[in-house]
């Protein structure tokens, strides 16, 4: 029938009516036309509105609306508006059916959630009529949709057939259900194929009661070997490391902690043909252990911090940031005020504090919280009440400029007063925040401090290190000579630098040692000892050889510098005939000076010595004359 008529001249003769040529069911590609007619007196102007779907589509004097080539997408539900002088009349909605040969037919395969004990192929396609949809494996059809004389030989699952659609549900499957499957789509319009390779995961890993645990649940692993016959041996795997084998197919976790999340795989059989099934996952939820919270203050000018909240939980916790009691400063949800930025990871809080105050400093509280428990730890911020900074660096080449500031004014107030410090002493005063020196020399080298006063009150920073560059400068070599069981010289070569130089001695051009290689020396019994801008050389058993002109190079990234000596072994000849001589000299003056002492003494002792002679024999001569006396009587 050529004309489509949805509307009854004697059910509603004055509605408008809408019918569709060449035919309601039109194939994709192929011309429709839509037309809507009306009784109207001859000469009336008429208007016609067209409506998709009862959305307007066009408006105009034609009756028709002309689709040159139908698309699906043309597929909808159409009427019409006529306008006429006196009144406005609609049409019934006439469908208009797109018809086109099956395509985008897709073949997939899914695995049963949970036990993880079936496998789903789902055949879907798009077309219009609907298309048979078969399923066929090794060319043989194992399902249909609709379904075809029942059951077909070899069909091992449950065939669920919808419109464009048809699934099939392999329970328990096995290796024998491998291979290459295929899925026809046929319609008057045409067919389509697609195809796949399915691969049976016949080793699985089912957790029980679930997946996701809470601490302290006892869960059970269980390795599924479909076939697997008595006495198989089960190794069990985490994180792809062994941690079990026995007879026993399950692995049990009583009381699960976090440490015991992690990927759970197994294996079914001895080593070399046991078949292994994928990892599982297990995950163990815990509440919140005790935040790690960290500060970190700007070193220069002390006007920004970081802090950061890191915390161990599962699932990830909410961080909140207060100072002190209850004045919320930022969370995981964002900033609360505008000074603060905010940087968001799971189970991480960084905030940053900008253009601080002294009010920012003090207790701050970082809590963590999930649906297991909550968490906290504290710290307290510490503000530098100044700061003294030095551009452009700490160390600076002589002759350069240099210019230290003392930043205090949102510590102390307005109308600031600087006092500095070199080395503890009183530098200079003044409102002036900054020192600048100008040129730079090495002797503005030191530690320097300053103290602001103000309205507020005063603050003293913290003690500054300055350093001053400068290439190497008097460089001197001295020599010695000693006598200590033998003859023996020494060289030593020193200079002034910053950095400390690398020192570098030389005798007649040829290198003798140097401080990067402590103990190099070419010298017999040399030895070379190097210490901060200085190198000693040691010479044992100094002779002739050694005798000559040093030369001394001091080097460092600013320059360099050299000094010399001469050095004559022969002085040391010349020192010893000098202490030879000296040494009988000083004998000599000795045996004088003793003689000398005798002549003079020699008298008295005499007369000492006499005295003592007639003593005794006045004693002698005393005695006999008493025994004479004796005797007479």
């Amino acid at each position: 029938m050529d004309n489509v008529w949805l509307q009854n001249d004697s059910v509603i003769p004055t509605a408008a009516r809408l019918w569709i040529s060449p035919s309601p069911d039109v194939q994709e590609g192929d011309a429709a036309t839509l037309t809507c007619a009306v009784q109207s007196e001859a000469g009336d102007a008429l208007s016609y509105t067209w409506y998709k779907n009862k959305v307007w589509l066009s408006s105009g004097s034609s009756p028709s609306l002309a689709l040159p080539r139908v698309t699906v997408t043309d597929a909808a539900s159409y009427h019409c508006t006529v306008w006429t002088p006196s009144q406005t009349r609609s049409s019934a909605p006439a469908t208009l059916n797109v018809l086109y040969p099956p395509r985008n037919l897709q073949l997939k395969t899914f695995v049963e959630s949970g036990e993880g004990s079936a496998v789903i192929l789902l055949c879907t396609a798009e077309s219009n009529p609907p298309a048979q949809l078969t399923l066929l494996r090794g060319g043989q059809a194992v399902a249909s949709s609709p379904p075809a004389g029942g059951a077909h030989p070899g069909q091992s699952g449950r065939v669920a057939p919808q419109p464009n659609a048809l699934r099939l549900e392999l329970r328990d499957p096995s290796e024998e259900d491998e291979g290459g499957y295929e899925c026809l789509a046929r319609s008057p319009l045409g067919s389509a194929r697609a195809s796949l390779s399915l691969q049976v995961q016949a080793v699985r890993v089912l957790v029980r009661p679930s997946a996701e645990v809470p601490e302290g649940t006892d869960v059970t692993l269980t390795c599924r070997a479909v076939g697997a016959p008595p006495g198989t041996l089960y190794s069990w795997y985490k994180n792809g490391r062994w941690v079990a084998e026995g007879p026993d197919p399950a692995l049990v976790l009583p009381a699960a902690r976090p440490t015991d999340a992690g990927s759970y795989g197994c294996r079914a059989g001895g080593a070399q043909r046991g078949r292994r099934a994928p990892p599982a996952a297990l995950r163990v939820l815990y509440a919140p252990q005790a935040p790690s919270f960290t500060s970190l203050v700007e070193p220069r000018g002390g006007r920004q911090a970081v802090l950061l909240c890191t915390v161990d939980s599962c699932p990830h916790s909410d961080i909140v940031l207060h100072r002190g009691p209850g004045h919320p400063v930022a969370s995981t949800r964002g900033p609360a005020d505008p000074r603060v930025t905010v940087q968001v990871t799971p189970n991480s809080l960084r905030v940053g504090l900008g253009a601080l105050e002294p009010r920012d400093a003090g207790l701050y509280v970082c809590s963590a919280n999930n649906s297991f428990g909550t968490a906290s730890s504290s710290l307290r911020l510490d503000l530098p009440g100044v700061i003294i900074t030095v551009e452009p660096s700490p160390e600076v080449p002589e002759g350069a400029t240099a210019t230290v500031t003392c930043s205090g004014v949102p510590w102390v107030g307005d109308e600031a007063n600087y006092t500095w410090y070199k080395n503890g002493r009183w530098l200079r005063e003044g409102p002036a925040g900054s020192l600048v020196l100008n040129p730079v020399t090495s002797s503005d080298s030191g530690s320097y401090h300053c103290r602001a006063s103000g309205t507020r009150g005063s603050v003293t920073s913290a003690l500054l290190s300055f350093s001053v560059l400068y290439p190497p400068r008097d460089v001197s070599i001295s020599t010695f000579l000693e006598n200590r069981s033998g003859r023996a010289g020494i060289v030593l070569c020193s200079a002034d630098s910053h950095p400390p130089a690398t020192m570098a001695l030389y005798l007649h051009g040829h290198l003798l040692a140097t401080s990067l290689a402590t103990g190099l020396a070419t010298a017999p019994g040399g030895r070379v000892t190097a210490s901060h801008n200085s190198l000693r050389l040691e010479l044992g058993a100094v002779g002739a050889r050694d005798s000559g002109h040093y030369t001394c190079v001091a080097t460092n990234a600013l320059g360099n510098a050299t000094g010399s000596a001469h050095f004559d072994v022969r002085t040391l000849t010349h020192l010893l005939v000098v202490t030879v001589v000296a040494g009988l000299l000083t004998a000599v003056i000795c045996v004088a000076a003793l003689a000398l002492l005798a002549v003079k003494l020699w008298p008295r002792v005499r007369k000492i010595w006499g005295f003592s002679g007639a003593e005794d024999t006045f004693e002698l001569r005393s005695k006999q004359e008493q025994t004479q006396v004796d005797g007479a009587s």
